[in-house]
């Protein structure tokens, strides 16, 4: 990305950066920023920055939200605009890409989540457990929620488990049906 942002003619900023058509503004106006952009500088901070985060990350399941919360923070700060004097450019083009590999990480981890949930409800079916008798089987259930060892919650209205995992926002709430 770096390589392709850096050989283009036009700034990776433009609305036009994906159009075949290239204005001579778009042209003049990337030619006088890009000499502020250090492409191995950000390069080189990207690889770090994976490192660092990979790092937090190779802990057990119990301990992933505490780890999640310290990755997101080192991934917001990792690339803050007008920071420091050297590659400007190139922080303003990696900056916010710290929060999106987070929620990658995030969703490849709530798998196990779904993976159990998924379980306890494949079970609770097969022994034969209504939609009233389901909340208590949950509770009772040896499987558990793998972030926090408790056992899943019930939505009574949706008849569903419900997993709340890791990933920000909705995206974050997996309902299984019942």
């Amino acid at each position: 990305m770096t390589r392709d942002y850096h050989d283009s003619d036009i700034s990776p900023f433009s609305n036009t950066y994906y159009s075949e058509e290239v204005g001579l503004w778009e042209k003049i106006r990337w030619g006088v920023v890009k000499p502020l952009w250090q492409p191995q500088d950000s390069s080189n901070r990207h690889a770090d920055l994976l490192v660092n985060m990979a790092s937090l990350l190779d802990v057990p399941l119990a301990d992933l939200p505490y780890s999640f919360a310290q990755a997101r923070a080192q991934g917001d700060s990792a690339y803050q605009p007008l920071s420091r004097p050297y590659n400007l450019v190139g922080d303003f083009v990696f900056s916010g890409i710290g929060t999106t590999m987070t929620g990658y990480a995030a969703r490849v981890a709530d798998l196990e989540g779904v993976r159990r949930a998924a379980v306890t409800l494949s079970r609770l079916r097969s022994e034969g457990y209504g939609v009233g008798e389901a909340p208590g089987a949950i509770s009772d259930s040896a499987i558990k929620n793998p972030y926090t060892e408790l056992p899943f919650e019930w939505d009574e209205d949706g008849r569903a488990i419900v997993f709340e995992g890791l990933e920000e926002h909705d995206r974050g709430t997996h309902r299984l049906p019942y």
